[in-house]
């Protein structure tokens, strides 16, 4: 059973076209069993109160219920925006009006301006959603409302260049929002817009959704939150998928008319035939990089102490889709999702290596690792999709022919895909297994340049290196888990050559080493810059000042694996 919660009509002011009729015809063809009519009624502090003419609206619905219920159950909702910036005009409308649910949402901040409006390059983002957080607990104080409207509504609109919005740092604000919807049994919205968006993922965030479920949430509903009947029902198959696989159970709707009691009804998950599983692929740093060599094919030979840290991407595959193709759906626009993409090519390679029959394979990645950063975040990527493929299909490949299958696509893919703290020889496909390096705290830092790995190595050719690091010292230090001297052993060769491209790479290792870091340098060719922290709040301080240069800036620990598998 398909069900849809969250769309407008013409009678909500940003609706594109389509009458209340058009939008029950289009949710019928799509195959939606139960839709819910939620338009806009926006209050605000000193700005005219937006609301739609619900009345008429009602009107309209009852004619379709007569005219299509018997293939399709429609509901009267309405989309109650910030009516704590007017409590006593948002009562004022409700008094007298009955509807099957309502949704809160925040969509204007206390200027009364939309979010979808502000100037994000202005602003500082991080504080736009700490005032965000503020409203939506107003929201909460006014209550009133069955289910809280897309909680990522501000991702969704202040993506900047090379600035991915994220709650991730906002955990604190975010866990006692949905303590409260649980204590309330409020539901929280699964909504399918920002697929359509630069995130290219159901919202909200997995994290969100794990912690929700984690604390004993299990109400949750999802919408398209179509505004016209040509997007009506969008995503909403892939968010109940998502649901699914982390673990939800059913999903809600309400009605005939949601009064004081709590009159939720549960749409059990139907089985689906496709076999899906799912990795966190993590990046990793150089703790140290020197370049020893060149094959007579032009190939460096390196010798590195390689790590994997915590910052991870989310990589999903799905077999038996019944295209017989692959398909690659990724959050970054600027990344391919043709046969170029590196996953695409994992997929291909494995399928053409093992001779296992294709009837459809579909990849799902959700970036969270700059691109051409230095980090591996693409290799990471392919070595997840090779190790899902293996589990999904059940070839049982080895570690090693998985290692031999991940070299043909990229010297770090191998490394990825084992993980922890390692000694890379050769070209980086040797690999020598180190015991666990100490764990400190890691500030990651990419300023807004892209680095291409191979102009980096032809410059190096050029570059007189005078300072190599000492990778038995290294290693000892790793060995006596001495974090203190393993800071004082970081060195990479490429430093200087990418530096002297990029000379930031510098100020942003002497910002680390100024706020308290015991060691900083970049990673592999660059441009990222990671320090080590034993102190919490110098890591904080880091990660704040450079943050504000630096959107793309993470704090982050070393991880023991490569890629861990998600239940």
């Amino acid at each position: 059973m398909l069900l849809d919660l969250h769309t407008h009509t013409q009678y909500s002011y940003d609706a594109e076209t389509g009458t209340v009729e058009d939008n029950v015809r289009a949710a019928v063809d799509r195959g939606i069993s139960i839709l819910g009519i939620t338009e806009h009624v926006d209050f605000f502090r000193r700005a005219e109160h937006i609301i739609a003419d619900v009345d008429a609206e009602r009107a309209d619905i009852e004619r379709c219920r007569e005219k299509y219920g018997d293939r399709i159950s429609i509901l009267a909702g309405v989309e109650l925006g910030q009516p704590h910036g007017n409590p006593e005009a948002a009562r004022r409308f409700l008094a007298g009006r009955e509807f099957d649910y309502i949704i809160g949402s925040v969509h204007a901040m206390p200027n009364d301006v939309d979010l979808y409006f502000h100037e994000y390059e202005k602003l500082d983002c991080d504080q736009v959603l700490r005032e965000y957080f503020d409203e939506v607990e107003q929201l909460l104080e006014f209550g009133g409302f069955q289910i809280l409207g897309h909680i990522d509504y501000p991702l969704r609109v202040m993506k900047l260049p090379d600035n991915h919005p994220t709650f991730a740092g906002f955990m604190d604000r975010v866990e006692p929002i949905l303590r409260t919807l649980i204590a309330r049994d409020i539901a929280l919205e699964s909504n399918a817009k920002s697929l359509m968006g630069w995130q290219k993922q159901v919202g909200p965030e997995e994290f969100v959704l794990t912690r929700y479920r984690e604390l004993g949430g299990e109400l949750i509903t999802v919408g398209s939150d179509s505004h016209s009947p040509k997007t009506m029902g969008n995503g909403i198959e892939q968010a109940m998928n998502r649901l699914r696989e982390l673990g939800f159970r059913n999903v809600y709707t309400f009605g005939p008319t949601f009064r004081a009691e709590n009159s939720n009804t549960a749409v059990r998950f139907k089985e689906e035939k496709m076999k899906r599983k799912r990795i966190r692929a993590h990046a990793k740093i150089n703790l140290t990089l020197d370049v020893v060599g060149r094959r007579d094919d032009g190939y460096h030979l390196v010798e590195m102490v390689m790590q994997s840290i915590g910052l991870h991407d989310l990589v999903t595959a799905a077999i038996d889709t019944g295209t017989r193709e692959i398909v690659v759906h990724t959050s970054d626009e600027n990344l391919a999702d043709d046969e170029t993409n590196l996953c695409y090519r994992a997929a291909a390679l494995f399928l053409e290596e093992t001779g296992v029959e294709n009837r459809g394979i579909e990849i799902d990645v959700v970036k969270r690792i700059p691109m051409a950063a230095g980090l591996a975040g693409g290799s990471a990527d392919a070595a997840a999709v090779l190790v899902l493929l293996d589990r999904l299909y059940e070839t049982g490949l080895t570690e090693q022919q998985l290692c031999a299958m991940g070299l043909r696509l990229g010297a770090d893919v191998p490394f990825c895909m084992l993980g922890g703290t390692m000694l890379a020889e050769g070209i980086g496909e040797k690999l020598t297994r180190m015991p666990d390096a100490p764990n400190p705290i890691v500030v990651l830092c990419k300023p807004p340049v892209s680095v291409s790995t191979p102009e980096i190595y032809r410059a190096i050719d050029q570059f007189e290196i005078e300072d190599h690091p000492s990778t038995e010292a290294m290693i000892e230090a790793i060995e006596h888990c001495d974090l203190q001297e393993m800071a004082k052993e970081l060195e990479n060769v490429m430093q200087p050559v990418t530096a002297e491209m990029y000379p930031e790479i510098l100020d942003i290792c002497e910002s680390m080493l100024d706020c308290g870091a015991i060691g900083a340098q970049m990673s592999g060719s660059g441009p990222t810059t990671f320090g080590i922290f034993v102190d919490p709040d110098e890591a904080q301080e880091a990660y704040d000042l450079l943050k504000k240069r630096y959107p793309a800036t993470f704090m982050t620990d070393f991880s023991k694996t490569g890629l861990d598998e998600i239940e």
